[in-house]
């Protein structure tokens, strides 16, 4: 399994994608992408939550661009190494389980690589935590919305590697 969160999120797929390439995706059995940026911030302006949560919801749109900057300064908007959105096929990638936060930037565009992912193929499944922020963040260790997470995380690893684990 490989899994990341917010720009891990971002790094997982990358890596799901070039274990694909390299024909070493079936050793992977599961991604899990929790609220992943999956594209560019330079294409922010196609997704609305990315203009309706932008700021004042924990992880700004400024602070997205800052951080892409130091990442990858330089490097192509569409190249799929910072965007895996823009890879041109995602087909034969593992199965995953995309997580999404209602009041989080990345909200759509996760939905979007999920969507991209479902129409290659690619077995998967989603879910978006209704009145949550990014990561899930602030949430005390009890709360609902973890053991959820724990229990969808759970049920993707029971499908893709049977319930004898």
């Amino acid at each position: 399994m490989v899994l990341g969160l917010s720009a891990g999120g971002n790094l997982a797929a990358v890596v799901c994608q070039k274990a694909q390439q390299e024909g070493q995706a079936h050793k992977i059995k599961l991604q899990v992408l929790h609220c992943p940026s999956t594209d560019h911030p330079q294409h922010s302006g196609q997704y609305p939550s990315y203009q309706q949560y932008g700021s004042g919801y924990f992880l700004t749109k400024a602070f997205s661009k800052y951080a892409m900057q130091t990442y990858a300064p330089g490097i192509d908007e569409h190249h799929p190494e910072v965007a895996p959105i823009q890879r041109p096929s995602v087909s034969g990638l593992p199965p995953a389980l995309i997580l999404t936060a209602e009041f989080d930037p990345f909200r759509d565009e996760g939905h979007a690589y999920y969507e991209r992912l479902r129409q290659a193929g690619v077995p998967g499944w989603y879910h978006c935590f209704s009145g949550q922020i990014h990561c899930l963040l602030g949430l005390p260790a009890d709360a609902k919305e973890l053991g959820q997470l724990d229990e969808l995380v759970i049920k993707a690893m029971g499908s893709v590697w049977g319930n004898s684990r």
